[in-house]
């Protein structure tokens, strides 16, 4: 399928990109973040990443829903809808994981936590991102890429 980077699709254009995507809605509760490390340690496996490098998408994939899940039980809307949205896009050899910007909350980097999550999550990706603000997409966007040839 042709997609742009925050998945979703367009008419033919230089920007596009073949990509797989996959998408999953849990309700912002920390009882499905084990539904959140299966589904990247199954995707980053069929990457061929290294065990070392499937450990750390797993870490960062846990930071990632459990920073989203605080921020959408912070904004009232978007916890009666109770379900959080994150995709897995798989693009060559990058894997990407995206929450798509669904509340009106805007991220601050000025909180210690958010701070030592930022760095954290430096450490294990190649590319990390905040949105900060409704009109910011994806609010977080964070990637991966794996080295290894897969022929």
């Amino acid at each position: 399928m042709a997609i742009d980077r925050n998945g979703i699709g367009k008419g033919a254009s230089a920007e596009l990109i073949l990509a797989d995507v996959i998408e999953i809605k849990l309700p912002p509760s920390s009882e499905y973040l084990a539904v959140v490390r299966a589904t990247i340690g199954v995707i980053a496996g069929n990457m061929s990443f290294n065990y070392d490098e499937v450990i750390q998408l797993r870490v960062a994939a846990s930071e990632v829903f459990n920073l989203a899940m605080e921020w959408v039980t912070q904004d009232a809307a978007a916890s009666a809808t109770r379900e959080l949205a994150l995709q897995f896009i798989v693009e060559g050899n990058k894997l990407e994981i995206l929450v798509p910007n669904q509340i009106s909350y805007t991220v601050s980097l000025t909180r210690d936590e958010m701070v030592e999550s930022k760095a954290l999550l430096e450490s294990l990706m190649d590319e990390v991102e905040f949105g900060g603000g409704a009109n910011e997409d994806p609010m977080i966007r964070v990637a991966k890429y794996n080295t290894v040839e897969t022929g």
